[in-house]
Parts: C-alpha cells; structure tokens; sequence
C-alpha cells in the first residue's frame, strides 16, 4: 500500500546552499514561537526523507509561505500568504521555476519562471521571467491579466499543526505524523526572514542643514540642506502627493486627514560639489516633534502586502512631483485639459501654482533624480496626531549618515 503521510519536521528552516533542512528543534520550541508570532519553519518529507514542502511562519508579520521541490531537492514553487484583518489567510503570490539543466541551482536566475500577483478581488497578473543569452539580466514579460474567484485565494488561519492547507500539495497526500523530537536543538541561523517593506530613514536628518550622508553611488558624500518652498494651503485638509501633470487622473488624497489650513512646506536638498538635488519635501503640520514615522496609505491599501522592501507610492514620469489638497483636483483637470500648463516653467526646483477657485495651490518641484514611484510619510507626535508628512525621493535611501 502507498504511502501517503508526511512526516513533520520543526526548523529554521531550508538551507538552499546544501539543499538541506537545518535548526531542527522540539514540537515545544515551534508552537511556543507560533503562540509568540515568532518565526520558525516545517518541512514535510516523504518516507524517503526527501522534502515534499516546507512552511516559513511568522505570524507576528501576518506572513507565511510554502515552498515545493523536484527530485533534486530544488525549489520550484512558491506560494506567498498574508493573513489578513478579517482573519483569513490571502494567497498573495505564487512563483513557479522551470530547471531545463542539472546544473542550475536553487531558484536559478537561468531557469524560466513564472509569477502571479493576486489582487483581493480575484485579479491576477502574470509575468515570465526568462534569461537570454548574452544578457546579465533576465527579461520581464508581462504575458496576462486575469481573474479568479476571489473566494479561491482565501481560506481560514490554519491551527498549529494543520499544515497541508498551506502546503497545496494536492490530494497526493492526506495526512502527517510528528517525527520524533531531536535530541538536542540545533542551533542555526534562519536562513529566510519576513518581509519588510521598505522603512524610513534619515527623515528629520535629511531636512538638517550639514548632515553628511554617504550615498550607493557614484556621488559619494553629500550634505544636506534646506529650502523654504512656500505655505501649502489644504482647504479640506485631504492632501495629495502626484506628478502634477496626473492631476487630471484625480489621485486619491491620503487616508490620513488633518485640519484645514495653511502650512508651511520645505525641501531637503542633498549637495555634491555645485549640485543641490532635492531630496524630499515636508509638510509641517504642527511644531511638535515626531516620534514615530508610518507610511502614509490611501484607502484600500493594507501594508501587510506588501513585499520586501516595497511601499505604497505615486508614480512619476515628468520628473516632477507635487503635493496639493484634493480640492483643487478638478480646477487643475479642467485646466489641463484645455492645454494650461502651470507647472511649465520652475524656478530653482521649484514653483507655487495658485487655484483661486477653490482657494487652494499647488507646489511643485523637481523629483530628486527624475521619474520613478516615491512614497510618502506621516510623522506622529507622543500623543499619536500626524504632524508631517515628508515626500521621500529616496536619494539617500541604502546611504549611511555620517557622524
């Protein structure tokens, strides 16, 4: 008779460079870190000992993911989950790598892959990945979008130990057995991590004059300084972060609200040797100090999808960013529409644009190294109120700040 259980293994995980499970620990030692929300990981092996799928957990981060492999103990599918506020669990995204050599190692860049990005709503975009010779760098095709029923990509958070939901290992298997525990805990690093989305840095640094940062590339050291770029008037206090020639497009304001009124707006500017490159603008809500940075959201976007190193942003293909109120939206349509253009002409990375319809304005201004997606911040004071808000064009993102 065929053997269809799975043998459970608790770990740190799977180490692709060995092809082998390491940190193995106790039943004990994983539920304690699952009940903790820390991470650990579960390798489900055949008989053989061969690995069918391992689990990374990390329920602290909402995160879990599963991993399949071939007969040569490569992985070659990836299922990425989100457990989201209302409990259930989200496939977010799934990764499938096509080995057409022995040689080609773990998750081999050579090798094709495919990838599908899942949306809440069932929506799905799929691209391949595939490396062409004489090229250092594989191509990104996007070959389709479509849909699937939303209720297909969810399922409830499963209890400890109930772990083939999560595996999607098909009807091939229909149970597990515990493995004894070691006798000893191996003590190992984990050779994966969560992901982070990308995380502020050097926020309130960037907008005090003479700090000196250390940047990734060819510009080497530069210091910072500052720019007053005038007083942003918020009529409805639901601000906006766009490329001003997408105002058209109506963008959404951020989630967050403040009250009506006039604030002032500065930019950060990094300089190396004659040139100043704006770096980042901030809205100063209140004087109070911040204590605690968070990204500024729009409706509908939930942070826990987010992948490693990824933000919520706008997007830029002008070179130019601004930050306006939602009310002025449609007088700047209307306006460029009819072939206005009122941000034609900047002077010194900057110009103020003023609505006089709804009483509003717009300033606009040089987005550091020119287009691209830029997230934006809120800062919050001891008592939780959002004092700031500071466009970030990521110069000195992966920098070091010097003493």
């Amino acid at each position: 008779m065929t053997d269809r259980q799975l043998d459970v293994v608790y770990c740190e995980g799977w180490a692709p460079e060995t092809r082998a499970v390491v940190g193995r620990m106790s039943v004990g030692d994983a539920r304690a870190r699952h009940e903790r929300g820390e991470q650990y990981a579960v390798a489900l092996t055949g008989g053989s000992g061969q690995p069918r799928a391992l689990l990374e957990v990390a329920m602290a981060h909402r995160f879990a993911r599963s991993w399949h492999f071939d007969e040569h103990d490569r992985r070659v599918r990836q299922f990425d989950y989100r457990v989201l506020t209302d409990g259930q669990v989200f496939l977010l995204e799934e990764n499938q790598w096509d080995y057409t050599a022995l040689e080609q190692h773990d998750v081999d860049e050579r090798a094709l892959s495919r990838e599908c990005r899942y949306q809440l709503d069932g929506g799905v975009h799929e691209t391949v990945h595939q490396r062409i010779p004489g090229r250092r760098r594989s191509s990104r095709v996007t070959i389709g979008r479509f849909s699937v029923p939303a209720e297909e990509l969810r399922q409830p958070v499963p209890e400890f130990g109930d772990w083939l939901p999560l595996a999607r290992l098909g009807e091939a298997w229909d149970g597990l057995r515990a493995t004894a525990d070691p006798d000893v805990a191996e003590p190992a690093r984990a050779p994966w991590h969560p992901p982070v989305p990308m995380r502020p840095f050097a926020l309130d640094e960037m907008f005090t004059p003479g700090t000196r940062f250390v940047l990734p590339n060819e510009m080497g050291t530069v210091v910072a300084e500052t720019q007053a770029a005038g007083m942003l008037r918020l009529t409805s206090g639901r601000l906006v972060a766009a490329d001003p020639y997408q105002l058209s497009a109506g963008p959404a304001p951020f989630a967050t609200t403040v009250a009506p009124g006039t604030y002032p707006v500065e930019l950060a500017k990094v300089r190396h040797d004659s040139i100043a490159t704006v770096a980042a603008a901030r809205v100063t809500i209140s004087p109070e100090p911040v204590v605690s940075w968070q990204l500024a959201l729009r409706p509908g976007q939930d942070p826990t999808l987010l992948g490693d190193g990824e933000f919520y942003g706008f997007g830029v293909d002008t070179g130019l960013a601004c930050l306006v109120d939602a009310d002025a939206l449609p007088a700047f349509e209307a306006r460029l529409a009819d072939g206005d253009d009122p941000f034609e002409e900047l002077v010194d990375d900057l110009i103020e644009t003023p609505e006089p319809r709804s009483g509003t304005n717009v300033i606009a201004f040089h987005s550091g190294w020119g287009d691209g997606a830029y997230p934006t911040w809120q800062g919050h004071a001891e008592d939780g109120a959002v004092v700031a808000f500071v466009v970030d064009l990521t110069i000195v993102q992966g920098g070091e700040i010097l003493p």
